[in-house]
């Protein structure tokens, strides 16, 4: 599924749906300096088995099984099941380049990535080892020499989220100057080891990430599917 928004798109909702053996699988691109990007969109409840994207190498960007490309507002991506992919990371939140008469770069507010659950990907995203999640901002050093912020300094909600077996990180955060947001606040998950990122057997993390109060075991993704509490 690839989807561009040329100026303002709102309330897309993409859920409860199978995505097995094909590519990148949903892509929502903002590509308008003028509009307000992407707006209220939903992404949850879906699968993703399988799925192998033919890497090539003269992409300058990570890809993913989840993409979101060029700054919005409102954004959940919750309760979706990555597992097996091959040269993706299970979610990428990318920035955009400030191209000449731009008046800013475009980033992401109010982001919630919770109670996903994303493992055993193998290969690379492109610009490193497969992670569970990307966060991502060519340096400003890179070609052409823009610009891109990917978040504001209200922080995106990142917990709740079981990253296991990734060939890379469970979370990357990969930023140029022009970003704000020091560090991406991801406490509350579990990253494949009950001794968190940095235990045996756990995912880890690369780039400013805080994940201390980690989870010792992966979260229920949907709380409506625990067996009644008889009171």
């Amino acid at each position: 599924m690839i989807g561009n928004v040329a100026d303002t798109h709102a309330g897309l909702n993409v859920s409860n749906n199978t995505f097995q053996n094909s590519g990148q699988n949903i892509y929502i691109s903002n590509s308008s300096n003028v509009g307000k990007g992407i707006l209220g969109a939903t992404i949850s409840g879906n699968k993703f088995q399988g799925n192998t994207y033919p890497y090539t190498p003269y992409s300058d960007m990570p890809s993913g099984h989840i993409n979101f490309f060029g700054g919005g507002n409102g954004i959940q991506i919750t309760g979706n099941n990555i597992s097996g992919g091959t040269n993706m990371s299970g979610i990428r939140v990318a920035g955009y380049y400030l191209y000449p008469g731009a008046s800013a770069p475009r980033p992401f507010y109010n982001l919630v990535i919770r109670y996903n659950t994303i493992q055993n990907l193998t290969g690379t995203d492109g610009t490193g080892n497969a992670a569970g999640v990307h966060f991502y901002n060519v340096p400003d050093s890179g070609v052409p020499v823009s610009p891109r912020a990917v978040l504001t300094s209200a922080q995106p909600t990142v917990r709740d989220n079981a990253f296991i077996s990734t060939s890379g990180p469970g979370i990357s955060y990969t930023k140029g100057v022009s970003n704000p947001l020091a560090t991406i606040i991801a406490q509350y998950n579990y990253w494949g080891s009950p001794g968190g990122p940095n235990g045996t057997g756990g995912t880890g993390v690369s780039g400013n990430v805080d994940y201390s109060n980690w989870l010792t075991a992966p979260p229920p993704t949907n709380f409506l599917n625990l067996p009644l509490i008889l009171r």
